[in-house]
């Protein structure tokens, strides 16, 4: 029996690093789209269904966001791990006006 071929990058949901961040822009954008247009079906619905439906879009928006970041934080490590230059967390505090350099402690 031959084992079973490694499909994490390509058969894995779009939050795991197998996406691009470009990618997942894509599919949040799409995901979005998919979602107006239900919305639209269902805005003359009566209120318990208006309900579900901004409760399962509410949540598959939140997911496609966060899918999105995980990507553009898992680019910017891969382009970190590659070589390229990084900013000091100070001078990117200094430049966005954070006081006491972006610390809590």
């Amino acid at each position: 029996m031959t084992p079973a071929a490694d499909t994490s990058a390509t058969d894995s949901a779009p939050w795991s690093s197998g996406a691009t961040a470009d990618e997942a822009r894509v599919r949040e954008d799409a995901i979005a789209e998919t979602c107006r247009r239900l919305w639209v079906g269902v805005s003359g619905g009566d209120p318990v269904t208006k309900a579900t439906v901004r409760a399962l879009v509410d949540r598959v928006l939140q997911d496609a966001e966060d899918a999105a970041d995980v990507a553009a934080a898992d680019a910017a490590l891969a382009e970190v791990r590659a070589g390229a230059a990084t900013v000091p967390a100070g001078k990117v505090w200094a430049e966005l006006g954070v006081e006491g350099g972006g610390s809590s402690r």
